[in-house]
């Protein structure tokens, strides 16, 4: 008799188990991400990234990039090449990613990194993600070949 409820015993909490992973695999997270950042000091680039976060997977679905003159207020849209994003954690959301853009004969690479807990900073009353921007032009190509 102690074996065969142990044995049902297992059956049930496997099953949850079962259950419980599917429910991970199946649910997820939409996420809606812009940022800005300057790439001189006349042009400033402003971004957008929709994803979908499932399970430490981070699948981009939409993204848009314009830079914009700081001092007419015009608008061009560039192209956001090479984004790879990943889920450092899901519990709280903390996510990085990079691009490159390239933007009157400059190559410039993004780095952004969401981090809900820092993101929602009550203290000084920002919602902040932490962005650099690098203009990467002038490297050698030889260099780059290197890694």
């Amino acid at each position: 008799m102690k074996k065969i409820f142990l044995f049902f015993c297992i059956v049930i909490l496997a099953s949850c188990g079962a259950k419980k992973n599917l429910a991970e695999q199946t649910g997820g997270m939409f996420s809606n991400f812009n940022g800005s950042v300057d790439l001189t000091e006349q042009y400033n680039l402003k971004y957008y990234i929709s994803s979908n976060i499932d399970a430490e997977k981070m699948t981009v679905t939409w993204k848009d990039a314009m830079v914009i003159n700081k001092q007419t207020n015009d608008t061009v849209k560039v192209k956001v090449e090479n984004l790879r994003c990943n889920v450092l954690c899901d519990n709280p959301v903390a996510y990085a990613g990079i691009f490159d853009v390239h933007y009157k004969n400059q190559h410039y690479i993004v780095q952004f990194l969401y981090d809900v807990r820092t993101y929602l900073n009550v203290k000084k009353h920002e919602i902040k993600a932490i962005e650099k921007c690098y203009n990467v032009a002038d490297l050698d190509p030889k260099m780059q070949e290197k890694f």
